[in-house]
């Protein structure tokens, strides 16, 4: 319609060779491997509505399933689920947006066959962007754009290291059972603030 708009869809996606990160114990992780067949499946939609001439509000989410065939468990580095609202405002020269966007848990590494324990699990974080412009004359734009409105330090990665961790035996088969003396911890960067000035020639 002229106001209101709204889809939604859902998705199967088979992959036969999915390339991760080795996480055995003693395995370098830098090294990539074929964890086998993995398959992707989940909904998405997004709605977004108009209720003033120049002002869009919407907000989208998504389900996500990423199971390995083999090992039935939530790969690495895909999230459960995803979200984001906001709006965005252009009048004329004026442009003004908001939007925050949400990423739902998720592991940092592969499921390492240990029946008893899934380490590497990350919270969900959720970060917002706020831009703010206006156009003067026909050529020049001044714009200020704040990132990471709300100062978030969520973790967003981790590099595994089995240097140091913990292992258990089950069934006469060694797992890494805690964290490592070396593992990597990345962070969602503070916020910062950015002016800029565009100029058409």
């Amino acid at each position: 319609g002229s106001k209101f708009s709204v889809d939604a869809d859902g998705y199967v996606i088979n992959v036969n060779n999915k390339i991760g990160t080795c996480t055995t114990v003693g395995c370098d992780t830098t090294l990539l491997v074929n964890i086998g067949q993995v398959r992707y499946k989940g909904v998405e939609g997004q709605v977004s509505y108009m209720p003033i001439k120049g002002l869009t509000l919407f907000a989208n989410g998504s389900y996500n399933y990423a199971r390995s065939v083999s090992t039935g468990a939530q790969i690495a580095k895909a999230p459960f689920s995803t979200a984001a609202a906001g709006f965005i405002y252009r009048n004329g020269g004026f442009r003004l947006s908001f939007n925050q966007k949400y990423t739902g848990p998720q592991y940092a590494t592969e499921f390492n066959g240990n029946p008893n324990l899934r380490l590497y699990r990350i919270k969900p974080y959720s970060i917002g962007d706020f831009a703010i412009s206006q156009e003067i004359g026909k050529n020049l734009r001044l714009g200020v754009t704040v990132n990471n409105v709300f100062n978030s330090r969520a973790v967003t990665a981790i590099a595994n290291s089995s240097s140091g961790a913990p292992t258990v035996t089950v069934n006469g088969t060694s797992y890494q059972n805690g964290y490592g003396q070396l593992d990597q911890f990345n962070y969602l960067p503070p916020r910062s603030f950015q002016v800029s000035a565009r100029l058409k020639f």
